[in-house]
């Protein structure tokens, strides 16, 4: 299982092993953060 996860871990983009590093508050709040950009960019887009 380690191995497999650490194959999976190689694979992810720089910003999202930054993030999985993060403090669990600190991950929470950029994830929160991240989701709100994402969800204003999609209402910008249907407008």
């Amino acid at each position: 299982m380690r191995r497999a996860r650490d194959l999976i871990y190689e694979r992810l983009p720089k910003r999202t092993k930054a993030v999985l590093a993060l403090p669990d508050k600190e991950r929470a709040n950029v994830i929160r953060e991240r989701k709100k950009l994402v969800a204003a960019r999609e209402k910008a887009k249907k407008s």
